[in-house]
């Protein structure tokens, strides 16, 4: 499905413009006569930009039913940004550049997310196997930034803005030829999208667990459910859609937790160069390009329990064997790197799409910005976590400590049941 495709490539570059910069900005940090600080002020805004826009844009796309033009406006504040660190020579200008790309990640992850679940509301078969596809895009994308970026910084300072700048425009073309699934009128729509088996759905009825229906008319005591929360508020107050999000924040640490210490220990234990880390990495971004995909297979078959809490709690297992070394053999590393990778890819699977099961199609888009907020809080979290740890307690502690905390989170996965239907 072309929005499928094209909201793949929107995640894919978006993640790809962020990390082609993340090997390069300490020497640009210093080219402005900056300090360390300054590089952590700009991760940190970018973070803050995806805070306070996801929110704002969630809010935008359900209140207008309207997702493609604020993705469009995402994209332009990109090319802002990117054009601003291209030839911006003050850090007051790279500080509001970087505020720029993470608003505009806010619209790319929660807007698009948004359009693929509004794509599959009336037909959900293969709705989870097509958001784990699009999720391969956020580790394509965050692995082959750094080599990229570091290569093309080592010909020209401005050859990687050039490179994200193209990037972005193919995007932006992309973005301008989709067309909105076409919507009849939703007024006092209140279901949420039903994906995977009758286990999930809790009706014992196949047919209501592969397709959307009008319970009130099938069931009507169906109707006296409570209703899907529609607000903010109330999805705050959603004890189901918090342990999604919970959950989601657990993936994120467990598959970003590595990234600021894999190079730093492959290269103390094993003596790898650059080029030979950036291959250990395939460890961690190829799995998921076969997993995924298998993993959302699955959970449109069969439902995203027990799908979740199996996966989840091998991802915690799978967090201590990179730790575990095995007569110094890199091999084993690698293998026990792909089995992370895998085994968060078929949880993580399973997640997204059960955001859309738990709101009403009216707040997709709110919903999956707070999936984006969440997301983007794990992937902060992880790596910082990860390097705390290994700075004061070494690679093998930090693999046992990031375990140790989803390990405290898995009863979220084994407590986790969608909504019933209404």
């Amino acid at each position: 499905m072309f929005i499928v495709s094209v909201v793949f490539v929107g995640i894919t570059a978006d993640m790809l413009v962020y990390s082609v910069i993340i090997p390069i900005l300490p020497f640009i940090v210093e080219d402005l006569n900056g300090s360390s600080i300054l590089t952590g002020v700009m991760l940190a805004v970018y973070a803050l930009g995806i805070l306070v826009s996801a929110p704002l844009f969630g809010y935008y796309a359900d209140r207008w039913r309207n997702k493609r033009t604020p993705m469009i406006c995402g994209l332009f504040a990109l090319l802002v940004a990117v054009l601003a660190m291209a030839f911006g020579n003050y850090i007051w200008l790279w500080i509001i550049a970087r505020m720029l790309q993470g608003v505009s990640a806010g619209a790319v992850w929660s807007l698009g997310l948004a359009l693929v679940a509004d794509a599959y509301y009336v037909e959900p078969k293969g709705f989870a196997q097509a958001m784990s596809i699009i999720m391969v895009g956020y580790t394509v994308g965050t692995v082959a930034g750094p080599p990229i970026g570091g290569a093309l910084y080592a010909l020209s300072h401005i050859a990687p803005f050039i490179f994200c700048a193209a990037v972005v425009f193919i995007d932006l073309t992309l973005r301008l030829l989709v067309v909105e699934p076409y919507r009849a009128d939703d007024e006092g729509d209140d279901e949420g999208m039903v994906v995977g088996g009758a286990a999930d759905a809790e009706t014992g009825n196949e047919k209501a667990a592969s397709v959307v229906v009008d319970v009130a008319a099938a069931d009507p005591a169906r109707a006296a459910h409570k209703p899907l929360p529609v607000n903010f508020v109330e999805m705050l107050k959603s004890k189901p859609l918090l342990m999604v999000l919970g959950l989601s924040v657990v993936a994120g640490v467990l598959l970003a937790s590595f990234e600021p210490t894999l190079p730093v220990w492959l290269n103390t234990t094993y003596s790898l160069d650059s080029t030979q880390v950036g291959l250990v990495f395939f460890a961690l971004v190829l799995p998921p390009v076969f997993c995924a995909p298998v993993a959302g297979f699955i959970a449109d078959r069969h439902g995203a329990y027990p799908l979740i809490p199996i996966a989840m709690t091998a991802s915690v297992a799978a967090e201590v064997l990179p730790g575990v070394t095995v007569a110094g053999s890199l091999a084993w590393t690698v293998v026990a790197l792909a089995l992370v990778s895998c085994a968060v890819s078929f949880a993580l699977a399973p997640l997204v799409p059960e955001i859309a099961a738990n709101v009403p199609r009216d707040a997709y888009a709110k919903a999956y910005s707070l999936f984006n907020v969440s997301w983007s809080l794990g992937i902060v979290v992880g790596p910082t976590l990860g390097a705390t740890v290994y700075q004061y307690a070494g690679w093998f502690w930090q693999c046992v400590f990031t375990a140790v905390f989803a390990a405290l989170c898995l009863p979220l996965a084994f407590m986790y049941r969608r909504p019933a239907p209404r």
